[in-house]
């Protein structure tokens, strides 16, 4: 069975989004108000503005993370991640903030193997003590840990 958990998101952080998409746009607008700006250029300002855009969203949505019976698929716009559930050794609460298919610094550190090296990947689930017992249920050899949950050696 598979289950689907979307991302938590922060509302500062959708006000910072949202403010610099109004802002570009603001911009934008005033510059295109300029008479014959359109034909000295203006019309680069605007392809590049909807490219950035363009790439911004492409990178945020959709966003969600889905157990599967044998792995965990983290799911971000055009990228995606493909984690087997039997690779996973701990999962623990972080605030990281380092780039991450996650619109929450509320996050989890899912620590996995991966050629013989440990990786790590930040996401953010809105329930995350569901994500939690599924993923534990799924991947079995599982105990609760603080707040998280570690492969039993």
């Amino acid at each position: 069975m598979q289950t689907r958990y979307n991302s938590k998101i922060d509302a500062w952080l959708m006000i910072v989004i949202i403010v610099a998409f109004l802002i570009s746009l603001a911009s934008l607008i005033l510059e295109l108000l300029i008479p014959g700006a359109l034909q000295q250029g203006g019309w680069i300002s605007a392809l590049i503005v909807l490219v950035v855009w363009a790439f911004i969203i492409s990178l945020i949505w959709p966003l969600y993370y889905e157990i599967t019976p044998t792995e965990l698929v983290v799911r971000s716009g055009i990228l995606h991640w493909k984690i087997p559930l039997d690779s996973i050794q701990k999962v623990s609460p972080s605030q990281n903030m380092l780039a991450s298919p996650a619109l929450s610094l509320d996050r989890l550190r899912i620590e996995y193997s991966q050629h013989d090296k440990t990786r790590f990947m930040l996401i953010s689930p809105k329930d995350k003590q569901g994500f939690l017992q599924n993923l534990a249920q799924n991947a079995g050899g599982f105990e609760q840990s603080d707040d998280g949950i570690v492969r039993l050696a």
